[in-house]
């Protein structure tokens, strides 16, 4: 694994967020504040979580795991497979064969 700095991991976040099919409605949770870092909004995310779909769900949980470093929201990997559309899941897959923590 290549070493890379804060800086290039939070980019990396950043542009996988923008590539998931729902980059517009999950850019209100995230907020990059600085080249090192961002902010995830948990009030809204847990609101928006009991309305969502399943997909949303599923990939909002994803990225706000990665964002904080740790399981704050359930994510079941066979039900995203399941659910999940070919670009979501080559997300997932992408951060699985290369993992990073912003």
């Amino acid at each position: 694994m290549q070493s890379r700095t804060h800086a290039e991991v939070v980019d990396r976040f950043f542009t996988d967020l923008k590539s998931c099919n729902c980059s517009d409605v999950f850019a209100k949770f995230f907020t990059r504040i600085s080249p090192e870092g961002g902010e995830l909004d948990l009030e809204a995310v847990k609101k928006y979580f009991k309305t969502c779909s399943s997909g949303e769900k599923i990939m909002l949980s994803f990225f706000g795991n990665i964002f904080l470093g740790r399981d704050e929201y359930e994510l079941k990997l066979t039900q995203a497979v399941g659910r999940l559309d070919e670009t979501n899941r080559l997300i997932i897959a992408k951060w699985m064969a290369n993992p990073y923590w912003p």
